[in-house]
């Protein structure tokens, strides 16, 4: 989890909320004193980790429920609480398009 990226969701919404979900046994099992994501700063407490994995939660709640109901998503919003959003854009996009088909399997089914 990072505090300059959101989610980066290749394969299944779903899943990443899975995983995200695995976050509060790691913690109690391992207790690790940090976080080193990828890009941004490290997290020094559980406080910290779980913030940044509600945040990445947040985001996938928010985008599938405006998805599903078609109200406005807050671009605005996202970009200033994540720093990047020139290189992030396409990321965003790409979230968009794979909870959108996400969205149509779940309405067959």
């Amino acid at each position: 989890y990072c505090e300059v990226e959101f989610p980066y969701i290749y394969h299944s919404s779903l899943e990443y909320e899975k995983t995200l979900a695995k976050t509060e046994t790691i913690l109690r099992k391992h207790q690790p004193k940090l976080l080193i994501p990828g890009h941004g700063t490290v997290a020094t407490s559980s406080v910290e980790i779980l913030k940044r994995k509600q945040d990445a939660l947040n985001y996938i709640h928010k985008l599938r429920d405006s998805i599903k109901t078609g109200k406005h998503f807050d671009l605005d919003n996202l970009w200033k609480y994540y720093k990047f959003p020139r290189i992030m854009k396409k990321f965003h996009l790409a979230n968009v398009e794979l909870m959108k088909k996400e969205a149509t399997i779940t309405k067959k089914s």
